[in-house]
């Protein structure tokens, strides 16, 4: 190519604001507003970089200054010099960024000198699904160091109040048995040296038993040392973690777990999830995807969700708390038959569910229904699809309020008990679920119930009656698929409660024979057994915080 001179080009300082650097006849100009920093080369369209998602700015490859971090496994890295005819991509996908994005970026790189550097690492959506992150560095190589020590002085005061949440010291449990057991590898060669090179602290415990991380954090010494507690592994980590963390902030305000009326404290430190198991529902719930990188970058960032538990109690005491979803019938006798086939790994929950679908198993028993509350239910019941995102109301104190509408077929009984309304519903289903959040995984992309909020302090109840086989694979496709919306079959309600209990009738016909026999299925609770029929749970809202921000927006699914 030619030579490379331009004029130097003007910015309007009215519009973004001052311009910066202005680097004369190479025709790069760099200026900032109250959110981002923009560069603007001649010819190319503006490539601007929000404050909130730069991870690091650093000159001449120096040690990164206080309050900034460095980063690593970064999905491309584009250097920039004087007179290249192209992008050098490393490590990256040619097709994540547009022809038109790399001739930018190009003209970029052409218009500084080569002998000090400006390395800026950014986040940035993925173009073809907005809730995965990647992380991208950008070299700005030029001869002018007096002009990037001014950009980089900038951008140092204008990212302070952006780095004031992110986690300094991290407590980080990892479980080598859960999934396919690929946990430790996973840390080592892509969390360690992430967290390694942005300068976060941590000790790390292996755990060695089930509910290792639960007995150890009942009474960790001086746990607000750190700035968060992660699991690196599945669903059952997080949970022996969230349980263990609820638990000793009750402990330590002298309350009773096994009383529902008491109000619980949330813990002091945040929670994260890395997803290195079977289904990882909770990360995928709350990022709107399982992606490993998009799952670290959260918690590099500090993003902060509120999030509803529930706790479910049997027996006059609590038996555990759940994040996910708690389910009788279909579900729990999957979870049960799957324990047979651990040494298949993931595929062992399609290989069960065929096998509780033949079973078409339905169980009687009575639900008193505690209805969300007025003031803190989203607007609709869990028909409404729309997902639970980023800038979605539930996180904050006051929503709009809940409706529900009930099948004929059902025997349902309506009791005020002053300004709270139950219902008491009786039947035979195959499906009794309570779903905290959407409860995405692979095998449902959308979730049990995809419009379930984070923080609204609401489960969404979800009841299929008894019905054909046919019917149920109808119920079950839909939900995986999302083709169509699941509760616009005739034999699925679908309510917005803050608190159920059920009781279970333990006489049943058998599908088979015709005859009455006794018998009874689980609970899935979190994809653990729960072997106690009969139990209460109530829904904490947002008792516990979490690395995330919550999806990105998507659009309502058609229903046909």
């Amino acid at each position: 190519m030619g030579s490379w001179k331009r004029k130097p080009l003007s910015v309007n300082s009215d519009t973004f604001g001052p311009t910066l650097v202005d680097f004369g006849d190479s025709g790069l100009s760099i200026s900032s507003s109250k959110d981002n920093v923009k560069f603007k080369a001649f010819r190319a369209k503006p490539l601007y970089l929000p404050y909130k998602e730069i991870i690091n700015f650093q000159l001449d490859q120096a040690t990164p200054i206080p309050l900034t971090l460095s980063g690593h496994f970064f999905s491309s890295i584009t250097n920039f010099r004087r007179g290249s005819d192209r992008l050098h991509e490393i490590n990256g996908s040619e097709s994540e960024r547009s022809v038109q994005e790399n001739n930018n970026l190009d003209q970029l790189g052409r218009s500084l000198g080569a002998r000090f550097k400006l390395v800026i690492h950014y986040l940035q959506r993925q173009k073809d699904n907005c809730n995965i992150w990647t992380c991208k560095k950008i070299d700005l190589t030029g001869e002018n160091q007096d002009a990037l020590k001014e950009v980089h002085s900038q951008l140092e005061k204008r990212t302070l109040d952006h780095f004031q949440e992110r986690p300094k010291r991290l407590l980080i449990f990892i479980n080598p048995y859960g999934g396919t057991g690929n946990a430790p590898i996973i840390f080592e060669k892509q969390v360690r040296p992430m967290f390694d090179l942005v300068g976060i602290q941590y000790d790390v415990i292996e755990t060695e038993r089930s509910y290792h991380a639960h007995d150890l954090l009942l009474d960790y010494p001086d746990l607000e040392q750190y700035d968060g507690v992660i699991g690196v592994g599945g669903d059952g980590i997080l949970n022996e973690i969230f349980n263990g963390l609820i638990k000793s902030a009750a402990r330590e305000a002298g309350l009773d777990v096994n009383e529902p009326a008491v109000t619980l404290r949330q813990p002091k430190v945040r929670i994260g999830i890395i997803p290195a198991g079977s289904t990882d529902s909770v990360a995928a719930s709350l990022h709107g995807t399982d992606h490993l990188e998009t799952a670290i970058l959260h918690i590099i960032l500090g993003d902060k969700r509120g999030m509803d538990v529930n706790s479910v109690y049997s027996d006059g005491q609590l038996k555990r708390f759940s994040i996910t979803m708690v389910s009788y019938g279909y579900f729990g006798d999957l979870i049960q038959r799957s324990e047979k086939y651990r040494w298949m790994g993931p595929p062992r929950y399609i290989f069960s569910g065929m096998q509780t679908l033949l079973n078409n198993r339905s169980y009687k028993g009575t639900l008193e229904i505690t209805m969300s509350d007025p003031l803190r239910s989203m607007k609709g019941n869990p028909s409404n699809l729309d997902p639970c995102t980023e800038l979605c109301e539930c996180q904050n104190n006051l929503a709009q309020l809940a409706t529900a509408e009930a099948d004929e077929d059902l025997h349902i009984e309506t009791v005020k008990e002053g300004q709270t309304q139950k219902l008491i519903v009786n039947g035979e289903f195959m499906v009794v679920t309570g779903a905290c959040i959407a409860c995405c995984c692979r095998h449902t992309p959308k979730g049990v119930s995809p419009g379930a909020h984070h923080g609204d302090g609401n489960t969404d109840l979800i009841l299929v009656k008894k019905t054909s086989r046919i019917n149920q694979w109808r119920y079950l496709i839909r939900t995986s698929l999302l083709h169509a919306s699941p509760f616009d079959l005739h034999y699925v309600e679908a309510f917005r409660a803050k608190e159920f209990k059920f009781t279970l009738e333990n006489s049943a016909q058998d599908g088979k024979t015709g005859l009455i026999r006794t018998h009874s299925s689980v609970w899935n609770c979190d994809g653990e057994i729960l072997e106690h029929p009969n139990i209460h749970v109530k829904v904490n809202r947002k008792l516990i915080s979490v690395f995330g921000r919550g999806s990105g927006p998507k659009s309502k699914p058609k229903a046909l």
